[in-house]
């Protein structure tokens, strides 16, 4: 399964990239997913910093980690098998930026690897996450805008 979704933001793309890669913002940008995030490295944020989180469903709490970390065009990440609900899912994601008139346009793609009951529940949990990252995008977007 994959999920994706765009966005373009009225900010450099280097204010942007940043604020993406500092995942400790995901309550504001995803609160229909995650109670709480927490830098477990110090800075700076980079290449294999990691996070925990406590997810609203089921409180699953896991870490994600910056897999690649380019600045400021590209950042993926993924974690462990998390066990949520009548299975388990396994996350990886990527964030693209790209400078265009105006701004940045974030690429957002994600693939989550659903497993027991989960997978039978794939076309739904699909059509959701995809409504929501949208939401969660232009979320950010507006959080981005307001800072300038």
């Amino acid at each position: 399964m994959e999920i994706v979704g765009h966005v373009i933001v009225r900010r450099p793309v280097d204010v942007v990239f940043d604020f993406f890669a500092d995942m400790a913002r995901l309550p504001e940008v995803a609160p229909e997913d995650f109670v709480s995030v927490a830098r477990d490295t110090p800075d700076p944020i980079g290449p294999l910093s990691r996070f925990t989180y406590v997810m609203k469903r089921a409180r699953a709490k896991s870490t994600y980690e910056w897999e690649t970390f380019e600045r400021p065009r590209r950042l993926v990440w993924s974690g462990p098998r998390v066990d949520i609900g009548p299975g388990w899912v396994e996350f990886w994601g990527e964030y693209m930026f790209e400078t265009v008139e105006g701004g940045t346009q974030v690429h957002a793609r994600f693939r989550p690897n659903l497993g027991g009951a989960n997978r039978f529940l794939a076309p739904v949990i699909k059509i959701r996450n995809t409504l929501v990252l949208g939401r969660q995008l232009r979320r950010a977007r507006d959080l981005l805008e307001r800072q300038a």
